[in-house]
């Protein structure tokens, strides 16, 4: 998990959960040629276990080319 994320954040620096979604640098999730121009919507919820549920929106340019 990229540092960069929030749900890196939460998992290992004890951040709150997210009540909406915040941008965030594509390559920070993904590796494809590209990502580094695009921004994707994280949004993590806390599970038990210290388990951690991440949403991720993507940009429409960032799919269709």
């Amino acid at each position: 998990m990229d540092d960069q994320t929030f749900a890196a954040d939460m998992l290992l620096r004890g951040a709150a959960e997210q009540r909406f979604p915040r941008k965030n640098p594509a390559d920070a999730w993904f590796d494809f040629r590209g990502c580094d121009r695009h921004k994707v919507e994280e949004q993590s919820f806390l599970l038990p276990d210290e388990e951690i549920l991440t949403v991720l929106t993507l940009p429409r340019q960032a799919i269709v080319q």
